[in-house]
């Protein structure tokens, strides 16, 4: 509801007084898992509310092309760190917090994804902050919607092993395995009992 600005995008922003909630987001539909509020007025509900959510990346370099899908009821505007990467039912220029969508969204486009993609270039190892802002198309309206998926399309350069694993630090219950690859990458270690059956499995991941 309130015009939060600028700063509320940024991964900065310090969001713990911010009420949390699992997907769907939204309320008047019924199918919502979270219920946001829509303010004190029926009659003249908030146009805009904000979200954000923290995901850790452990090495954006082994993504090719990081792909988003967005239900937006009415209009959407997509951050990533700070920057957009996407905006959907929305006018060109400079949004505010009063800013109403574009059009009205109803029936089955209610629950349609658009799909966007931006480049990993945008991300950081570590910790990185996605945050959406819905837009009403008007103060009377009787629902808002939200729900959004990130995937990353695998980078497809060739990962090469320098140097070959080999076992290190054994006990009766246990084995560091170790190798080197000529990038860094997230890597899985299959074993077993059997060589012809590995069925277990450990993944190191690159901080």
């Amino acid at each position: 509801g309130p015009d939060l600005g600028t700063s509320w995008k940024e991964s900065s922003f310090n969001d713990n007084t911010w009420s949390s909630g699992s997907a769907e987001l939204g309320y008047g539909d019924g199918d919502e898992q979270t219920i946001v509020s829509y303010g004190p007025s029926s009659g003249n509900k908030y146009i805009t509310t904000y979200f954000r959510k923290v995901f850790y990346v452990s090495n954006p370099a082994q993504y090719q092309e990081i792909l988003g899908a967005v239900l937006r009821d009415d209009g959407a505007v997509v951050y990533v760190n700070g920057t957009e990467v996407f905006r959907t039912n929305m006018p060109s220029g400079t949004i505010s917090n009063q800013t109403v969508a574009s059009s009205t969204v109803a029936f089955g486009a209610e629950d349609d994804y658009h799909n966007f993609a931006f480049s990993p270039g945008l991300l950081t190892s570590g910790n990185n902050v996605i945050a959406v802002e819905i837009h009403q198309d008007e103060a009377s309206s009787s629902d808002i919607s939200f729900n959004l998926s990130l995937s990353g399309s695998q980078n497809s350069q060739v990962i090469q092993v320098t140097r070959e694993p080999y076992l290190n630090t054994g006990t009766s219950n246990s084995m560091i395995v170790r190798w080197q690859t000529d990038i860094p990458c997230d890597s899985k270690v299959r074993y077993g009992t059997n060589p012809n059956n590995l069925t277990l499995s450990d993944r190191k991941s690159v901080v």
